[in-house]
């Protein structure tokens, strides 16, 4: 059975940091620890912003297993969610050093963007396996209003230490992203009509 080299060095690299500042941390460091070429490091990815994504991607993030047609219910993908999220969120806590490190870098190919765009693509991708035959314009922008909000929550409890539970704190996402403006503050002072005369302003 071939090794994966990729894996190997994703594992030993989360066990560095668990030790070390991510951002201090050297390609050579690495190479030293798992014990290759600088070569074959670079033949696997191309810098270390592209391995804290891979790390991310596989070691952090759970697999989503379910397609559309496997719920039964609302209610059965609804536990699914929850269930997937706080495993998510629960890896993000287990290698909390690693997650806050890496989502106070800056950069082009910064982890905190990668999160953002990789989200997207998928919420993408799940609506057009449900049916979308097109995103539009507008589709798009609710889908990266609603992913700029949700990652915005979750790098805030990062950046604050996690200071609630993961159990506490995927309740309050979970039910934020389904909460809608109107929902929280009401709709007493005529507030569709007012955003209908603005929508036709912008149409026109």
């Amino acid at each position: 059975m071939a090794l994966d080299v990729k894996k190997i060095i994703a594992s030993e690299f989360l066990e560095l940091c668990e030790h070390k500042d991510l951002r201090k941390i050297t390609i050579g460091e690495i190479q030293k620890k798992v014990g290759l070429s600088r070569q074959t490091f670079y033949k696997h990815f191309q810098d270390k912003d592209d391995l804290i994504q891979y790390c991310y991607d596989t070691q952090i993030v759970p697999k989503w297993e379910m397609s559309n047609d496997d719920f039964k219910s609302p209610q059965e993908e609804w536990e699914y969610t929850y269930k997937w999220t706080l495993g998510y969120i629960g890896s993000i806590k287990e290698h909390r050093k690693f997650m806050k490190a890496a989502c106070e870098m800056s950069g082009p190919n910064c982890l905190w963007k990668h999160m953002i765009v990789h989200n997207k693509e998928n919420e993408i991708k799940w609506r057009k396996m449900n049916g979308e035959t097109e995103i539009t314009e507008d589709m798009n922008a609710v889908i990266e209003y609603h992913t700029m909000a949700y990652y915005g929550m979750i790098l805030n409890w990062i950046f604050d230490d996690m200071p609630i539970s993961e159990e506490e704190f995927v309740n309050r996402l979970l039910r934020v992203n389904k909460v809608k403006i109107d929902d929280v503050f009401g709709n007493d002072n005529g507030g569709d009509c007012f955003y209908a005369e603005i929508f036709k302003t912008m149409k026109s």
